[in-house]
């Protein structure tokens, strides 16, 4: 590589006993009667918005937002929890609420523990299938007012994939800012024709679609699932003469054909950069291990991405402790904001960030007038508390198809032992498939590198992608 690797390559790697990782599950098309499509929330009544650019000299794009019934049947049955039998004093103090909180946590950690030895709860796919749920992406394309052309340059598309507890319009910051970086950049031969923002069922607005169907019990590998339903199934293809034509809400299933050739010899018109943080990172490597020829590259920012050593369990409780009791409702967005900004953990986020969480990470409850997360705090704690794709991935990566490069942009500003490990173990990480893959560490920011440090990440994914696809020979992809 051009650059040199912020982690350089380990003298040997750590052997560990195997976690047996599984094979994601097959998915099918779910029974005509379960697909009536839902309404899209009414935050998005008007059909296209636009993110302005950075300057005022480059294109503006537009957004719109879909939907698409999503992997099916899942891997995890319909489960609750079942309610405490406890009659707490009123009103409820702040001493018994933090214990009932503590316990609730506990009791989904220990659910999602029960259900890895393989325990039974009563329920499986077979005998839910009534249960269809619903992924929303948003598709950002250059606005028909901007012009298409582009000299010739390599087309690209991007897929973003999110981080546990945020919506999928929190890459918009990032979007300003790479494709501000990109355009200023005449000598660069790369063009985003597309960018797919996807959201996992029980994040953001697939939350606000699936209340009431979603359980207290997930495993990441759904996730994963979910982008591979998407991109075989429900990803339209692209035509290299009106690449800004636009689609249903409702995305169609493609045909069979299309699928089947999508499985074995990747896109027609298309060249997949995914970029994936975190929970988004780790989930769309598990993707690119099961099907590597819908792949080209790999951005993973800070992926939750665990070594079998690492010992998680002082982690994962007091994250989905944080999750469950953080505060989700307010007056008005303005509340909200200020609320927010006076919170350490919000006040390194670039404000751009911030302000796009606040626009797209509350609805307003008709009931009550008041503001809520559209990701309900529970289930954000559900999502927490994964117990082992993380490793599977980590144990796998060796095998990654060669061709698919991985750029590793990781967190520099601190370290997290709990999310990619100490120095040694992320160097491990990193180099556990050595060939076609590079490293860089950003001081910029923690772990939340999207959130922090959006404008330094769009510099480094800029970077990545012109040396990449510079004199790129499509017949070089497989």
């Amino acid at each position: 590589m051009s650059a040199k690797n912020t982690y350089a390559r380990p003298k040997t790697l750590r052997s560990f006993p195997s976690v047996h990782p599984r094979s994601l599950p097959p998915f099918v098309e779910p029974p005509n009667f379960l697909t009536l499509y839902p309404p899209l929330p009414p935050t998005h009544a008007r059909s296209t918005r636009e993110v302005k650019c950075l300057d005022d000299r480059w294109d503006e794009w537009e957004v719109t937002t879909h939907v698409l019934p999503a992997a099916y049947p899942r891997v995890t049955a319909f489960v609750r929890l079942p309610p405490r039998q406890t009659t707490p004093p009123e009103p409820l103090t702040k001493e018994v609420r933090a214990k009932e909180m503590e316990q609730t946590a506990l009791g989904l950690i220990e659910l999602k523990h029960s259900s890895v030895r393989g325990e039974d709860f009563g329920g499986s796919m077979e005998e839910e299938p009534s249960r269809v749920l619903w992924n929303v992406v948003n598709r950002y394309v250059k606005s028909r007012r901007s012009g298409i052309g582009h000299g010739g340059k390599k087309d690209i598309t991007l897929l973003l994939t999110h981080p546990t507890g945020l919506p999928k319009e929190i890459w918009e910051p990032f979007i300003q800012y790479l494709t501000h970086t990109l355009q200023s950049r005449e000598s660069s031969d790369v063009c985003i024709a597309e960018i797919w923002s996807i959201e996992a069922v029980q994040h953001g607005d697939a939350a606000l679609l699936n209340e009431g169907r979603l359980g207290d019990l997930h495993d990441w590998q759904d996730l994963s699932r979910d982008i591979l339903n998407f991109l075989l199934h429900y990803l339209p293809e692209i035509s290299s003469h009106s690449p800004s034509i636009q689609y249903p809400a409702n995305l169609e299933r493609v045909s069979d054909e299309i699928a089947t050739k999508r499985r074995t010899a990747g896109f027609t018109n298309r060249t997949l950069v995914a970029i994936g943080h975190s929970l988004g990172g780790c989930t769309v490597t598990q993707a690119a291990l099961a099907y590597p020829s819908l792949f080209s590259s790999l951005i993973l920012v800070d992926p939750a991405i665990t070594a079998p050593w690492i010992d998680r369990t002082q982690h994962v409780k007091t994250i989905v402790l944080g999750a469950i009791r953080r505060r989700s409702v307010w007056n008005s967005r303005d509340e909200a904001h200020r609320s927010f900004a006076a919170i350490p953990f919000f006040g390194e986020w670039d404000p751009k960030v911030l302000d796009a969480y606040v626009e797209h990470g509350l609805v307003r409850d008709d009931a009550t007038g008041k503001f809520v997360l559209k990701t309900p705090p529970r289930q954000e704690g559900i999502c927490f508390a994964e117990a082992r794709v993380g490793c599977e991935v980590f144990e796998l990566l060796p095998t990654l198809h060669p061709h698919i490069e991985i750029r590793w942009i990781l967190a520099g500003k601190h370290l997290y032992p709990d999310v990619t490990g100490d120095w040694s173990t992320t160097a491990e990480l990193v180099w556990r498939r050595p060939e076609n893959a590079s490293n860089v560490g950003m001081p910029s920011s923690g772990h939340l590198v999207v959130q922090e440090a959006p404008a330094d990440l769009a510099v480094h994914v800029c970077d990545f992608l012109t040396r990449k696809y510079k004199n790129w020979d499509e017949k070089s992809r497989l």
